[in-house]
């Protein structure tokens, strides 16, 4: 992936700092390609969907493709504003998955926020290490299947109504927050996942939206981090 603008990272991680539940989505343009199509694809990051307030930072980000065969296809970016820009032509028939992940440590310090753990900052107020997995549909989502990610939300799609499975490292994780997102909405709460991991939800109309899944949990003794925060954003665009 290229990305150079150091100066443009350092602000977002700033901003970072005082906006903790900014989220990072995946936007597909078209949503819904046949094969053959050239997608654009652009990742930002805020409260309202789709007006990237920051730009998500380059530390420990990697933008991809999964094919419907399953093969990872890794995505060169470049920044156009507050978003990172990328492009993808389908080769394939069938659904397609673009993906954008973020595992990696950030510390407050005094000087302000900065990339990297405790072990790196000895000075920091707070170290928290962040895995945010934003996943967009090119198509009828179905029932696609886990991608293997250490924190994910699996939907099963049946006309509006979607059904997803909350997944930590494969394994069913309760009580995470549910919030929906869509064009011109601030987040709304809508609940939890239950004891097997399981939440769902049903869109009342057609068009785009996002499922936004967060938790966090305290470091085990010995890391160079406080806590984890762990994110999975779906974006849809239903019929």
């Amino acid at each position: 992936m290229t990305f150079s603008l150091l100066r443009s990272l350092a602000v977002a991680l700033f901003v970072a700092s005082v906006l903790p539940a900014h989220f990072t989505w995946v936007a597909p343009s078209p949503s819904r390609p046949s094969r053959g199509t050239a997608v654009s694809i652009e990742v930002g990051r805020g409260h309202v969907f789709p007006q990237s307030e920051i730009l998500p930072p380059q530390h420990g980000l990697e933008i991809f493709a999964v094919t419907p065969a399953g093969k990872r296809v890794k995505l060169g970016a470049s920044q156009a504003g507050l978003i990172w820009k990328a492009g993808h032509t389908l080769s394939e028939a069938g659904l397609y998955r673009i993906c954008a992940v973020q595992d990696a440590i950030f510390s407050r310090t005094p000087q302000g926020m900065r990339a990297g753990g405790r072990d790196q900052h000895p000075n920091a107020v707070r170290a928290t290490k962040e895995y945010r997995s934003s996943i967009a549909f090119l198509g009828d989502p179905g029932q696609p299947g886990p991608l293997g990610l250490a924190f994910e939300a699996v939907p099963e799609v049946s006309g509006r109504t979607v059904t997803f499975t909350v997944l930590r490292d494969g394994k069913p994780f309760a009580g995470a927050q549910v919030n929906l997102a869509g064009p011109g909405l601030k987040e709304k709460s809508l609940g939890k996942s239950d004891a097997a991991g399981r939440f769902t939800y049903r869109h009342p109309g057609a068009g785009s939206f996002l499922l936004v899944v967060e938790a966090s949990e305290k470091a085990p003794a010995g890391q160079p981090y406080d806590s984890t925060f762990f994110a999975s954003v779906l974006y849809f665009d239903l019929p």
